[in-house]
């Protein structure tokens, strides 16, 4: 429906952003900021009932992935040499599919099971799993800025 297009609409409106001008480095900044921004949108998407709240927090949420995504493929691209980039895309591929599996398996689990323990309903406690998903991703982020081996990522990919 209706707000399908306007979250979606986020992704298409930074995409278009990112195609006219790009990123011109600060790929470990602009990543731990986009999680951060999208894990706050996760969590705002699911703290009330609301349409309006909803499609503006849908819509910032697809606003943040594309410079999710730009800068984890140019770190990646970047570091791992042409002749090997196939296998690793293929592995990166495999292990991004199986995260999907185990992601929606643990989110159905620990949705009935806090809707059970809570006495919520199923939705409620999907929405409580993502408003805890996306205060985890805002902490995972901010915790990727000082590590070590994630600056060095960036400097050997410059």
């Amino acid at each position: 429906g209706i707000g399908e297009a306007i979250c979606a609409s986020g992704m298409l409106v930074s995409s278009l952003w990112l195609g006219a001008r790009g990123l011109k480095g600060g790929y470990i900044r602009t990543l731990s900021a986009s999680l951060f921004a999208a894990g706050l949108c996760m969590a705002g998407f699911a703290w009330q009932e609301n349409i309006v709240s909803v499609c503006l927090f849908g819509f910032l949420f697809f606003l943040a992935l594309p410079f999710a995504n730009n800068c984890l493929d140019c770190l990646v691209r970047r570091v791992i040499p042409g002749e090997l980039q196939g296998r690793a895309w293929g592995m990166i591929s495999f292990l991004s599919q199986m995260g999907y599996v185990a992601a929606y398996t643990l989110a159905g689990t620990c949705a009935d099971g806090l809707a059970a323990t809570l006495q919520i309903s199923v939705g409620r406690g999907s929405a409580l799993v993502i408003l805890i998903a996306g205060i985890l991703l805002s902490v995972t982020a901010l915790c990727l800025l000082p590590l070590g081996p994630v600056r060095q990522l960036e400097k050997a990919s410059a």
